[in-house]
């Protein structure tokens, strides 16, 4: 979240449909989407998923016969560098806002 913001969107049209949040104000304050989407995560228990202090180094159409999954994805750990390789049936690029999704030829 950045430091000061306050968005200018309707708090209707960033709502997950199958999680409610509480608040009253149409627009939220920075700390109120924070604390909706540390909800969400933990309502449904996603943050088991989440690899913090992570970058993503690559990813690639899986050609090889490591895995069934369709894509090859390289990581490493910011502490401490370490490389490593999942293997995931879809990715899902989020590169910031107002960013236009670039869908791959290999889709």
């Amino acid at each position: 979240m950045y430091k000061n913001l306050e968005c200018n969107v309707p708090k209707y049209m960033m709502r997950f449909k199958d999680f409610k949040d509480d608040f009253e104000e149409v627009y939220l304050t920075n700390h109120q989407e924070y604390s909706h989407l540390v909800n969400y995560m933990k309502h449904f228990d996603v943050e088991k998923y989440i690899q913090y202090n992570t970058a993503a180094l690559n990813v690639e159409v899986n050609h090889g016969d490591e895995s069934p999954k369709h894509w090859k994805v390289t990581t490493a750990s910011s502490v401490g560098g370490e490389e490593a390789h999942e293997y995931f049936d879809y990715v899902i690029v989020g590169n910031g806002h107002n960013s236009v999704p670039y869908y791959g030829k290999d889709r």
